[in-house]
C-alpha cells in the first residue's frame, strides 16, 4: 500500500544539516553579495540514523515496518538526507515518535510495534527542501511493510546579519526562526522556534527549510534581547537575503502586585512592551518583509504576588498592564534600566448572571459585551452563567447580549454596587421579512438591504437614542445586512423590539420605510433610476 502527500506542514520541526547552501538549487532570483555562512544543526541527523538499518535485528524480526520515499516535487528524483519523523501508537498508554534519515535511495525503513497505528509521517526541512507531513490512521501488522511516499518542494531561505546597537557584527549569534506570525510568537503561550542556526564569526547567517508563508526571524543570546526583528513571508524556493537583525543588553525586572488592601495579590496577567510597537513597522527593501521591534512579554503572577520580566532592553521605556478578573486594569511603565515594579490594584465592579430562555432553560455560548470605561466580551458557560472581569462604575454602561434565534437584550446595569448580579431572558425572536420591487412591482435580485435604528417603542429602551450606532446591537452582531434572493425577498430574523428604517443602498435613502420586528408583509419600492 503507498500514501501520497504534497502538502507542506508549516509547524513541523526542522534539522539543519551544517553545509554551504547552493542557493541555486534553491530558485533565487537575486545574487548573494558573499559567499553564504555555514548553516548549523537544530539537531544531530546521525544520532537517528540507526532506524534505517538494512537488515531487521532479531529483536525487529516480527515488527511492522514503515518505508518513507522523499521526492523532490520538480523530477520526482528521490532524495537523501532529508530527516524523517513518525508518530505511532499501539494504545492509549503507549505511542512513541521514532526518528530516522533517507538514504542514497530515498527511503527510510523503521521498524514500529506490531499493530500499532501509524498517526502522523513528517519529512523535516532541509536546507533546500519544505517540512511536510501526512496525518493518517494505518495500522500495520508484523511483517507488513507500510509505503509513505512525500514530495517536497524547494524551501525558502532566509539570509543576513547580526549586528549590535553600533552596528558591529556580532560573532556566533544564535538566529531562531519561527514559521508564523509575530503575534504567535511572543505571548503567553509562547512556543519553541521551529528553525535554529548559527551565524559565522562575520555574524553571517543563512537559514534555509523555511516552508512558504509567513515567518518570524530574530536573534537570541543570554542576556541579550532582539531590538530588531523580521517577519514577513517567504515563497517556495524564494530568498530574502540582506536582513539585518540587531541584538543588545537586556536586564531582569522584578514586579510584586499588590490588593487594594496592601497585600500580596497571587494572580493577575502581567504584558510588557515598547510603546507603539504595533505601529513601529519598518518595511524591507523587499517586499512582504518588514523590520519589528523587540518581542512584548507575557507572564503570570505566582502564588507570592511576585513576577518576573526575564529581558527588557537596557535604556528603553517599556509600557507595561496588570490584568486580573478582581480588580482593575493596571497600566504603567517600567523606566530605562529601572529593575523592580510594584503594582498596587483598584477595586472596580464585578457583573456576573444567568442567560435564560423563557422557559428557564439556560442558554449556551450567548454573546454578551459590556460597555462602561472598556469593553470586555464573554459568553456564557454550562447553566447560562458568566462573569466579567472588572470593570469601573459607569452611568453610561451598557450590557448586551445575543444569541442566535432570540432578540438581543439591551439593560442598563446599575454600576453604584461593587458586585453587579443580572438575570437575563432572552426572547424569542420575530422576523422582519419583505420584498424589493421595483415600480412595476417586479422583484429585484441580489440587492443589498440595511437596517439602522429609528426610535424605542418601549420606555425602556428610549436610552438607545443616546447610544452610538456603532455599540447598538445590530452593529455589534452584524444583524442590520441582508441580501434580496432570486425572487427579491429579504428578512431581519434577530432584531430587538424597536422602530427602524429600512432601505437598499443601490437606490439610496430616498426610497425607504419603518419597520418592526414581527412584520412580515414588507414592500420596499425602488425609485424609478
Amino acid at each position: 500500500m503507498t500514501a501520497r502527500k504534497t502538502a507542506f506542514l508549516g509547524l513541523c520541526g526542522l534539522v539543519l544539516t551544517p553545509l554551504i547552501l547552493s542557493l541555486t538549487a534553491c530558485g533565487r532570483t537575486e545574487e548573494s553579495p558573499t559567499p553564504a555562512p555555514q548553516v548549523h544543526s537544530a539537531d544531530d541527523a546521525s544520532s537517528v540514523a540507526t532506524a534505517n538499518a538494512e537488515e531487521p535485528d532479531a529483536a525487529q524480526e516480527q515488527a511492522g515496518w514503515v518505508t518513507v520515499r522523499v521526492l523532490r516535487e520538480a523530477d520526482g528524483a528521490l532524495l537523501p538526507d532529508v530527516p524523517i519523523e513518525i508518530v505511532w501508537q499501539a494504545s492509549d498508554e503507549e505511542a512513541a515518535q521514532l526518528k530516522g534519515v533517507t538514504k542514497e535511495n530515498g527511503e527510510c525503513r523503521i521498524p514500529v510495534v506490531p499493530g500499532a497505528r501509524i498517526l502522523q509521517c513528517a519529512a523535516m526541512g532541509t536546507p533546500l527542501t519544505a517540512p511536510i507531513a501526512e496525518t493518517m490512521m494505518e495500522e500495520v501488522l508484523a511483517d507488513q511493510e507500510y509505503v509513505v511516499e512525500l514530495t517536497v518542494i524547494p524551501a525558502g531561505v532566509l539570509g543576513g546579519i547580526v549586528i549590535d546597537e553600533s552596528g558591529e557584527p556580532i560573532p556566533q549569534a544564535r538566529v531562531v526562526v519561527w514559521h508564523s506570525i509575530p503575534s504567535k510568537t511572543d505571548g503567553e503561550n509562547e512556543y519553541d522556534p521551529e528553525t535554529n542556526a548559527v551565524a559565522d564569526d562575520a555574524g553571517r547567517f543563512m537559514v534555509g527549510g523555511l516552508p512558504p508563508g509567513p515567518f518570524t526571524l530574530a536573534a537570541v543570546g543570554e542576556g541579550k534581547v532582539a531590538l530588531q526583528r523580521v517577519s514577513g513571508v517567504v515563497e517556495s524556493g524564494q530568498l530574502h537575503n540582506g536582513l539585518e537583525l540587531v541584538l543588545g543588553d537586556s536586564h531582569e525586572v522584578y514586579g510584586r502586585v499588590l490588593s487594594p488592601d496592601g497585600l500580596a495579590f497571587p494572580a493577575g496577567l502581567v504584558v510588557a512592551g515598547q510603546p507603539g510597537r504595533r505601529e513601529d513597522l519598518q518595511m524591507t527593501e523587499t517586499e512582504d518583509v518588514y523590520y519589528l521591534p523587540s518581542p512584548q512579554i507575557v507572564t503570570r503572577v505566582d502564588e507570592s504576588g511576585q513576577f518576573l520580566l526575564p529581558s527588557v532592553p537596557d535604556g528603553y521605556l517599556w509600557n507595561m498592564s496588570v490584568r486580573t478578573r478582581e480588580f482593575l486594569p493596571w497600566f504603567g511603565r517600567i523606566q530605562p534600566d529601572q529593575d523592580f515594579v510594584e503594582v498596587v490594584l483598584s477595586t472596580g465592579v464585578l457583573v456576573s448572571g444567568r442567560v435564560l430562555a423563557p422557559d428557564g432553560e439556560p442558554v449556551h455560548l450567548a454573546d454578551l459585551r459590556l460597555f462602561a470605561d472598556r469593553a470586555p466580551q464573554t459568553t456564557t458557560r454550562k447553566g447560562g452563567r458568566f462573569s466579567f472581569p472588572a470593570v469601573a462604575a459607569s452611568d453610561e454602561a451598557l450590557f448586551l447580549a445575543y444569541a442566535p434565534g432570540f432578540m438581543p437584550a439591551i439593560l442598563r446595569p446599575d454600576m453604584s454596587q461593587d458586585e453587579v448580579v443580572l438575570a437575563v431572558e432572552l426572547q424569542p425572536s420575530q422576523a422582519i421579512v419583505g420584498q424589493l420591487v421595483d415600480a412595476d412591482g417586479q422583484p429585484i435580485p441580489h440587492a443589498p438591504i440595511e437596517i439602522a435604528f429609528h426610535s424605542a417603542i418601549t420606555a425602556d429602551l428610549e436610552f438607545l437614542s443616546q447610544v452610538p450606532p456603532k455599540k447598538r446591537p445590530e452593529s455589534i452582531y452584524d444583524l442590520s445586512r441582508s441580501l434580496t434572493d432570486e425572487d427579491g425577498k429579504f428578512s431581519f430574523p434577530d432584531l430587538y423590539v424597536a422602530e427602524f428604517e429600512l432601505w437598499s443602498p443601490k437606490f439610496g435613502k430616498e426610497a425607504r420605510v419603518l419597520v418592526r420586528p414581527g412584520q412580515a408583509d414588507v414592500v420596499l419600492i425602488a425609485p424609478i433610476q
